[in-house]
């Protein structure tokens, strides 16, 4: 089965939003026939703080939430990825966690799907050159990702 990893700007947000962001997007790629891969995947604890905003768990409060654990974990699932699916709608600023996934993705060959537009904080040469391809919109990025997997996976026998 094909893995896709799922990056997206949450720093900020209420916990509530990330999870709901990614529960969503993670069902629409099942049902594709993705293996879904995100950075809350072993944070069900953290639903508990649905109010707090992601970033705001302090680093001492939980294991999972040191830097050193936040980074090999994301680190390891975009090395597992043969997608990386990044979606910078409605950032206000860079996200330097999912521009270091973009980065990783692009050293391992992994596919970049991207998903933003011209005024995107995220719109950089490197952010650019690392994507694969770059759609406007979510919805015409899972119509591609889905189009994609049906017309590869007999290729890679998944």
């Amino acid at each position: 089965m094909l893995s896709i990893y799922l990056t997206h700007p949450m720093t900020g947000l209420p916990l509530r939003d990330v999870f709901a962001y990614y529960d969503d997007l993670t069902a629409k790629l099942r049902d594709i026939g993705y293996r879904a891969l995100s950075p809350m995947l072993g944070t069900d604890w953290l639903r508990e703080e649905a109010d707090q905003p992601a970033g705001a768990i302090g680093y001492d409060d939980h294991p999972l939430c040191t830097p050193k654990a936040i980074f090999r974990r994301d680190h390891w699932m975009v090395r597992e990825a043969n997608v990386v699916f990044a979606d910078f709608t409605g950032a206000t600023s860079p996200s330097i966690g999912s521009c270091f996934e973009l980065a990783w993705a692009h050293e391992i060959g992994a596919y970049v799907v991207v998903v933003m537009d011209r005024g995107n904080p995220h719109w950089h040469s490197f952010v650019l050159a690392g994507a694969d391809v770059v759609f406007p919109t979510a919805d015409d990025a899972l119509d591609y990702l889905a189009t994609l997997f049906h017309e590869t996976s007999p290729v890679l026998k998944v």
